[in-house]
């Protein structure tokens, strides 16, 4: 029983401690997301990705998947029907923010959202298609 305690209490430490960690890495607003996980320019050839992008993409698609079951049946955004990319959505979400720096203060959750619907709107295309 005592082993079982010091384990249990050595992962929640190694949770703890992972979760803080990595609080800085989450871009909070459009400005972090941007400087964190923007794409390059189009002169540097050389640095394909940012260091965090596999970070920032899942970031994305977290939150475009988050909006897409949280609204069921009534989607914030309708993509569509021969489908879109991954990439093509975070794509959509970077220039949006680039295209929009007055915003860039808000919540990046938000920022991806608005990228969307501004991208996609829903009318009588349906629902989302992913």
């Amino acid at each position: 029983m005592k082993r079982l305690m010091k384990r249990t209490s050595f992962c929640l430490l190694l949770v703890v401690a992972t979760a803080s960690a990595n609080d800085e890495a989450v871009p909070q607003s459009g400005n972090a997301f941007l400087h964190q996980c923007g794409l390059p320019s189009p002169g540097h050839s050389k640095d394909p990705a940012p260091p965090l992008f596999g970070f920032c993409f899942g970031y994305v698609n977290g939150v475009i998947d988050g909006a897409l079951m949280a609204t069921a049946p009534a989607f914030p955004f309708c993509t569509p029907e021969e489908g879109v990319t991954r990439e093509q959505e975070y794509r959509v979400v970077v220039k949006f923010m680039e295209d929009n720096p007055d915003a860039d203060h808000l919540l990046t959750a938000s920022l991806v959202i608005s990228a969307m619907q501004k991208a996609w709107p829903c009318g009588s295309s349906g629902p989302a298609k992913k």
